[in-house]
């Protein structure tokens, strides 16, 4: 086996990390739509699935952080200029550009306001 294979092999615990994240967010998700749809009424359900949903957090962080050392060449050098000119920049915007997205939406779907509440 030649270098580039070897440094190419799959790395067998990130493959299964990924794999327990992809279900664990698919869990998490499940939860949502089970919560909304059968158990709005329900105190001991939405308390379980809240619980469950709680648990399945780690998940998404762990799938990027995976996803990310999977796809991160140990060849290539990135410095800290490239990172906060290029980077950080990309990030911020689609951040905020799909954060605007999502409250447009929230406000046609179901009549949400922009302004923040006191809690009643």
């Amino acid at each position: 086996m030649n270098n580039d294979t070897e440094n190419k092999s799959r790395i067998l615990y990130f493959s299964r990390i990924k794999a327990l994240a992809c279900i664990a967010v698919v869990v998490l998700h499940g939860c949502y739509i089970t919560g909304a749809t059968f158990a709005r009424n329900d105190r001991e359900r939405m308390t379980a699935l809240f619980t469950v949903r709680n648990l399945m957090y780690w998940a998404v962080p762990a799938f990027m952080m995976v996803s990310g050392a999977l796809m991160l060449d140990a060849k290539r050098k990135i410095d800290l200029k490239k990172i906060f000119g290029k980077y950080m920049p990309r990030m911020v915007i689609a951040l905020f550009a799909f954060a605007e997205i999502f409250a447009v939406y929230d406000h046609a779907v179901y009549q949400k306001d922009f302004r923040p509440r006191a809690p009643a």
